[in-house]
């Protein structure tokens, strides 16, 4: 079954493809059902999206979800945020925001939208100090809606994969405001006026084919399913390393 979204923008969608990310940016309000894994009070994972632990530091905070296939979309909808709220007699009423970062396979597609949350961001939909009671319910009806990313403070980061080489060059992408998500992505290294078109490779991992030639600093530029852009200037040293994170100096 396809998001409602989908549904309601199919007829348009040769009209104006940016009403569909419009829509899509200010989001559908939603029902569905949440469920917890991982420790009571834990982080959660960045698993399928490539952030491995970094969900545990700000700006995740351990404030993130797995997506069932309607949410997590193949791996673009990595990064993607939403707000949450239950209404168990144990909930507080008041939505959470959640950013994707792993994918909940398998059962959870036995509905259409299911968010599998870290124990930390479930118990956190609770009433003060009913915490342990709504985490030991399991599972709960919930309304939700995309929502735009403010990591506050936080700047886009860019980390490379343990597999680079001096012909393939591979990172993920982390903390992005407003969308969140990355529709395309380009490169451009120091010593050209190009921009190379990167692929995405799986989750928040975009790929590219370079040379021994290819000379940093490293800019990109980064499109999000609302149409935005923005570019990264310099955003990985001359002298990169495979693994490492680097920091940009901006957001949207």
């Amino acid at each position: 079954m396809a998001p409602n979204y989908l549904q309601n923008t199919i007829p348009i969608v040769f009209i104006n493809l940016s009403i569909i990310f419009m829509q899509i940016s200010l989001g559908l309000a939603e029902s569905g059902i949440a469920t917890w894994y991982g420790p009571p009070d834990g982080p959660g994972s960045g698993g399928a999206c490539g952030l491995e632990n970094e969900v545990a530091q700000p700006p995740y905070s351990g404030m993130i979800a797995a997506g069932n296939a309607n949410i997590f979309l193949s791996g673009h909808g990595c990064g993607q945020c939403y707000e949450v709220q239950c209404s168990a007699e144990e909930c507080s009423g008041q939505p959470i925001t959640v950013t994707i970062t792993d994918e909940c396979p398998g059962a959870c597609n036995n509905v259409p939208f299911h968010f599998d949350l870290s124990g930390h961001a479930f118990g956190a939909m609770a009433k003060p100090g009913k915490e342990d009671n709504l985490r030991h319910l399991g599972q709960v009806d919930i309304q939700f809606k995309r929502a735009p990313c403010n990591y506050k403070g936080a700047n886009i980061a860019f980390k490379l994969d343990k597999a680079i080489n001096p012909y393939y060059f591979a990172c993920s992408v982390e903390s992005i405001n407003e969308g969140g998500d990355i529709r395309s992505m380009q490169l451009k290294p120091a010593n050209s006026d190009q921009w190379i078109p990167m692929k995405n490779s799986w989750g928040a991992t975009w790929t590219a084919d370079v040379s021994p030639e290819t000379k940093g600093p490293l800019s990109f530029k980064i499109t999000t399913s609302t149409g935005k852009s923005l570019v990264v200037d310099d955003a990985v040293p001359p002298d990169w390393a495979a693994g490492t994170k680097y920091l940009s100096n901006t957001n949207f």
